[in-house]
């Protein structure tokens, strides 16, 4: 679904732009084989505190790092993510090492992959 692909791409750049110092980077990096279509958004951002990413996809979950920064959020786009992602069969992962304590900035990379439909390649 077009319309849901660009839901999930355009929540998961916004979130890494807006947790992402200036000085910061943000990659996007997408993948085909003959089964699967895999995206990567990764950040050097502010992270997600280790305990906190169970509730990740949670509605109206913020983690408390975000919280603390006064970042505008409601907590709904990355649950849209994850249903958008699941509608179109497809499985959403998260990596991000926590929020460390000292001043670098831990970064968080979010991988997609979508069994690719057959005849579109």
């Amino acid at each position: 679904d077009k319309r849901l692909m660009e839901l999930v791409i355009s929540n998961l750049l916004s979130n890494a732009v807006k947790y992402t110092p200036e000085d910061g980077r943000v990659e996007v990096s997408i993948g085909c084989s003959k089964e699967r279509l895999m995206i990567e958004v990764s950040d050097s951002g502010i992270g997600i505190p280790e305990k906190e990413q169970e509730e990740l996809f949670s509605e109206f979950f913020r983690a408390s790092n975000a919280r603390k920064l006064n970042v505008e959020g409601t907590g709904l786009g990355l649950a849209a993510v994850k249903l958008a992602v699941e509608k179109n069969d497809g499985n959403i992962l998260v990596e991000s090492p926590g929020s460390l304590a000292s001043d670098a900035n831990p970064g968080t990379t979010i991988r997609l992959s979508f069994p690719v439909a057959a005849g579109s390649q």
